[in-house]
């Protein structure tokens, strides 16, 4: 195999419904340089483990494959990840580039690679570059995402905010050290788009170069609410630590913004609708006067 300027990862668990798409659209890019396909499977029962060894053997001078075993799989918040999955294809990468492409996306510009790869190589200061995507929701529809307006360059502070950068459009340097806290942390993805910010600024690209599925199975699907709100918390935690206290302003905001967010905002759109009666004109009468008769003017 010769060697490659990029490497594409990709990891994959009982994704027998996606992951040929996934292959077959990392395997359509057009490019002037050689790029690998590192494929670590995660031992599934639903028929992914036989197709990755299908396309293992049709393109052996592309594709290097994984066969992992589930005793090796890292649980985090005592779930299983595919953490170790993701840090053994990071191990074995050979690209100057890494190319993130989960199981379950998928690439629909045979231009990609060519695109992202040309920004790094002519802008050093750059440690990564993203584009938008399509998210796909289980019913068909789709929307654009990030779809930002105005703004194409950001730094590590601005991951202090709010996700916006899809894991399928993701191309960085392969220069990332990951640390033990990495294997503690349940957004992988997010934790390593700090450790590379640490390396340099982000390029956006305003184009649609991928798929993000969102479906049942998923982990943004099961990552939610009060389990977000905390999984997010201990990863802020560790990057407080990772950079010296140097964002604990940032990192507090953060903190709050994600228990309003996944707790707060939640909870009260569900006592809402529960008590829908409370937002009638009668009950908004009651309230007046029953605050006008405590002596409280305030809310009148």
């Amino acid at each position: 195999m010769e060697q490659p300027l990029v490497s594409v990862c990709i990891q994959t668990y009982q994704h027998a419904g996606f992951i040929r798409q996934t292959i077959d659209n990392a395997l359509m890019q057009v490019t002037d340089f050689p790029f690998e396909i590192l494929l670590g499977e995660d031992e599934s029962t639903d028929g992914t483990r036989e197709i990755c060894m299908e396309y293992a053997e049709k393109y052996p001078d592309v594709i290097r494959l994984f066969l992992n075993e589930r005793k090796n799989v890292i649980h985090i918040d005592g779930n299983p990840t595919g953490r170790w999955n993701f840090m053994n294809n990071l191990k074995h990468a050979r690209g100057k580039y890494i190319a993130m492409l989960p199981g379950d996306d998928y690439w629909i510009s045979e231009n990609k690679l060519q695109k992202q790869v040309e920004i790094l190589e002519d802008n050093s200061d750059y440690s990564m570059c993203f584009h938008d995507v399509y998210l796909l929701e289980e019913d068909g529809s789709k929307r654009k995402f990030p779809d930002i307006h105005g703004k194409n360059i950001f730094t590590l502070t601005d991951l202090f905010t709010h996700w916006f950068i899809p894991t399928c459009s993701m191309v960085f340097r392969n220069t990332v050290e990951l640390p033990e806290w990495y294997t503690d942390v349940a957004s992988g993805d997010i934790a390593l788009q700090f450790l590379i910010a640490e390396q340099g600024d982000f390029l956006y690209i305003p184009e649609p170069f991928g798929i993000y599925r969102r479906h049942a199975s998923g982990l943004s699907m099961k990552h939610v609410y009060y389990r977000k709100a905390m999984a997010m918390s201990r990863l802020y935690h560790y990057v407080d630590l990772h950079f010296d206290k140097k964002h604990r302003g940032l990192i507090e905001k953060a903190i709050e913004s994600e228990i309003e967010t996944h707790v707060v905002n939640p909870r009260v759109k569900e006592v809402e609708k529960k008590y829908s009666w409370l937002r009638s004109p009668l009950a908004r009468a009651i309230l007046v006067r029953l605050r006008r008769m405590a002596g409280d003017k305030t809310l009148q």
